[in-house]
């Protein structure tokens, strides 16, 4: 209703302990936390520069005093090989079309296989990043054969392709699967993780001037040091970037090791690669006209890294005006209002942020971000954004395979009839994704049956959502078809904690008068334990009563928890019975 907005705001404002934050001047003033203006963590930056210098010196000094005496639990080599043994490339530096020399030299430790398969996926671009995506379930493709030899290392060769900028890479088994992690001698147990066999490797293109690509080892730093995702094992990419980039502030900014042996190299390391190198990039580039979109996502990543959420926010707000037309704008413009969600007082900020982000995607938008901003509107009360967002995020083509990417899809938004199409159209193109493996593909760090159960996983859901789409269409007979195949998808775990699909059915078994069929299905989604189940367990008895007594329903819903019951037990037995035999293998447990 009219002023329902204006009266929450007046009595959040009447009840706060801290005052209300500064309204924004324009539209691309970097939004600012509503905090006491004497609380320390409200002073700017460069004011607070002052007081931990002093801090700083006592910190330096403790440290001095134990340098000698104290190792650094922190101690990582760079460039190290990874734990199961070390790599080496000929040439170095690839470049396109290049013939690759590969040996690799185990450690002793290392299980001993007559043959290992190298496989490998293209280092993910930072101009093509996305934010939301289940790491570890991308795909690899074989690129050769290892065979060992007398010395115990492995050596093969493959051809890098027309347009090769770098690999992540991986070894396996000649058939797949897991290298069998190393046995204790004595006990006979398995020591470490099976997944470190694989012994993960990072080969990048080189550069005109001989370096490694700047634009690979940005993209690899920028999303493992924002979004997660896994950086090889063994290969520090920031220090890379830092040794041979040194001008440049991705590699600070993606920066997670530190100093050396002693404390007192951790100590320099803070100085050299922590807030005073940021000051350094500050001051230079924020006194430039005109900086690259890279330089200015690397220094939100660097404010984000120190814990300056101001700071990184004043590069925000300045990518914004300087390079709205680069998708990854919206990208980063959307988490920066996803976080203001955690401090006081900044709805007001995000709801008058909402219209930026809406110029951003008109520009040019980065497709994965309209989820996160249909989010964001929802949490933000915006229902006309959230409309808008739902309908960019369904009518975009996604760049991760549809089982894999956590979209924003909100089945009760199917009630506008302007979003069924959008709506129908993207879940029909779901359901054309195929869940087989192709030939020669390998899950990055999963097994192939955890792949595929996630992908049926995902499918299950795209059916019951297009049997809500048909029942509101005013086809209850589809609904019913749509809700019957999601039901008949095997579901592995999940099929015991995620019935929605039986929801559906029951639905759509309602829609087509048969009430009776309708109660037990309705009753498995009530018959979960969770406080959602039993508020929809008394919603539903309510609403079938003219046809379905209350004793009957709760006897329907205390049939259904039976079946949900036997089901974990089903799958307990099952997990234990498949682990067992993987673990006798070598391989990872059966679900992880």
């Amino acid at each position: 209703p009219a002023g329902l907005w204006a009266a929450i705001e007046r009595a959040q404002a009447a009840e706060a302990v801290r005052p209300p934050a500064r309204p924004l001047a324009a539209q691309h003033e970097v939004p600012v936390s509503s905090v006491r203006e004497r609380d320390p963590a409200s002073v700017p930056f460069r004011a607070r520069r002052g007081v931990r210098r002093g801090a700083a010196l006592l910190a330096t000094a403790a440290a001095v005093m134990g340098a000698l005496l104290l190792p650094s639990p922190f101690h990582r080599t760079l460039q190290a090989g990874p734990k199961q043994g070390r790599w080496r490339f000929s040439p170095a530096l690839p470049t396109p079309g290049a013939t690759v020399r590969v040996r690799f030299e185990p450690s002793p430790s290392f299980p001993a296989q007559d043959r290992l398969l190298l496989v490998g996926r293209p280092v993910p671009r930072w101009t093509e990043a996305r934010g939301e995506s289940m790491r570890g379930l991308e795909l690899m493709d074989s690129l050769a054969t290892l065979v060992r030899g007398g010395d115990g290392a492995y050596a093969g060769s493959f051809v890098t392709s027309p347009d090769f900028d770098g690999l992540t890479l991986q070894l396996m088994p000649a058939g797949g699967g897991f290298i069998p992690a190393p046995r204790d001698p004595v006990t006979g147990a398995q020591r470490g993780d099976p997944y470190a066999t694989r012994s993960p490797t990072l080969l990048v293109a080189a550069a005109p001037d001989g370096r490694p690509r700047l634009d690979v080892l940005s993209g690899m730093a920028a999303l493992g040091g924002a979004w997660g995702s896994p950086v090889p094992g063994g290969y520090s990419v920031a220090d890379t970037l830092i040794r041979y980039y040194p001008s440049e502030p991705i590699g600070y900014a993606a920066d997670r090791r530190v100093g050396g042996k002693r404390v007192i190299d951790d100590v320099i390391a803070y100085f050299k690669r922590g807030e005073r190198q940021y000051v350094k990039f500050e001051q230079r580039l924020m006194a430039q006209p005109a900086v690259s979109a890279d330089r200015e996502l690397a220094m939100v990543m660097f404010g984000q890294r120190i814990s300056e959420p101001t700071e990184s926010r004043r590069w925000v707000m300045r990518l914004v005006r300087e390079h709205p037309d680069d998708p990854r704008t919206l990208m980063v413009y959307a988490q920066m209002l996803a976080g203001m969600f955690n401090e006081p007082g900044t709805m007001p900020l995000i709801r008058r942020g909402l219209p930026a982000a809406d110029t951003l995607w008109e520009r040019n938008g980065h497709h994965e971000s309209s989820g996160e901003m249909a989010s964001i509107a929802a949490r933000a009360g915006d229902t006309a954004a959230v409309t808008r967002w739902a309908a960019r995020n369904w009518s975009g083509s996604a760049t991760v395979p549809f089982a894999f990417y956590r979209d924003y899809f909100d089945a009760s938004l199917l009630k506008d009839p302007a979003l069924r199409p959008a709506a129908r159209t993207y879940l029909a193109r779901r359901t054309k994704e195929s869940c087989d493996l192709r030939p020669g593909a390998y899950p990055e760090r999963s097994s192939r049956e955890f792949w595929v159960s996630q992908c049926v996983w995902r499918r299950r859901d795209t059916y019951a959502d297009l049997s809500v789409l048909a029942r509101l269409d005013g086809n209850p007979r589809a609904a019913l078809a749509y809700a019957d195949t999601a039901v008949s998808l095997p579901g592995f775990p999940e099929q015991c904690y995620s019935l929605m699909p039986h929801q559906r059915r029951g639905e759509a078994l309602l829609a087509v008068g048969d009430t009776a069929a309708a109660v037990g299905e309705l009753a498995l989604r009530a018959a979960q334990g969770s406080w959602q189940s039993h508020a929809y367990a008394d919603s539903v008895g309510r609403a079938i009563r003219a046809n379905v007594d209350s004793v009957a329903w709760a006897r329907a819903v205390s049939a259904g928890r039976e079946t949900v019951s036997r089901c974990h037990a089903e799958f307990e037995a099952k997990r234990k019975a498949e682990s067992a035999r993987l673990r006798a293998a070598g391989a990872p447990p059966f679900y992880r």
